[in-house]
């Protein structure tokens, strides 16, 4: 098995995979979005694009499946590394959602 993990990507290729998870993020596919949390939360470890995927990632904790919303909410503390304030509000979101599964994972989290 190989470790991926130094590798070095341009900044061109990027941006140019951000744009592309940016446009999954309205994806009818429930698994597409999905794993997109996955590459979003890698992509928000990157300073540059840590505003726009936090953007993002808001918006999924407010508006998106339950599924799709529990996967932010389970990277709560990831998230709150690099931004606690994002990690209240989307926290403070799941505490009102409409959703009792969103809601208990927040309450299990505390």
């Amino acid at each position: 098995m190989t470790n991926h993990e130094n590798l070095k990507i341009s900044s061109n290729i990027e941006s140019l995979i951000l744009q592309s998870v940016l446009l999954w993020s309205n994806s009818t596919d429930i698994d597409v979005r999905w794993y997109n949390v996955q590459l979003q939360l890698k992509f928000y470890e990157l300073k540059k694009f840590r505003k726009v995927i936090g953007q993002n990632l808001q918006m999924i904790a407010m508006n998106d499946n339950a599924i799709v919303k529990s996967q932010v909410l389970h990277k709560l503390e990831k998230i709150r590394v690099y931004d606690s304030k994002l990690a209240s509000v989307i926290s403070e979101t799941a505490e009102n959602d409409n959703n009792y599964v969103i809601r208990k994972i927040i309450v299990d989290q505390k």
